[in-house]
């Protein structure tokens, strides 16, 4: 549980970075070489793929591990969550 908050904390960081990294050549570098694990293309999904490397070596987990905990159990989640709350302000 823990990591899957410490997941959340840094995706939100990451939500925040990346429209600074698609206006800012700097920003993306600064980044890149910020979360740089593996050789790979300069591009802003690489980043994205650096960052789930990066991260995944800061909570011990591989890439196909914090996929899964990030799209088959955050995304879900927060997607019900989203409904739900849609749902109640609709009918209140």
């Amino acid at each position: 549980m823990k990591k899957i908050i410490i997941l959340l904390y840094k995706g939100l960081q990451l939500f925040f970075i990346l429209p600074f990294c698609l206006c800012s050549k700097k920003a993306f570098n600064h980044y890149w070489n910020k979360y740089y694990t593996e050789p790979l293309e300069l591009s802003i999904f690489n980043l994205c793929v650096q960052w789930l490397l990066y991260t995944g070596k800061q909570l011990d987990l591989d890439y196909e591990s914090i996929n899964v905990l990030i799209f088959c159990i955050i995304w879900p989640v927060i997607t019900i969550l989203s409904i739900v709350l849609n749902v109640i302000l609709i009918i209140t």
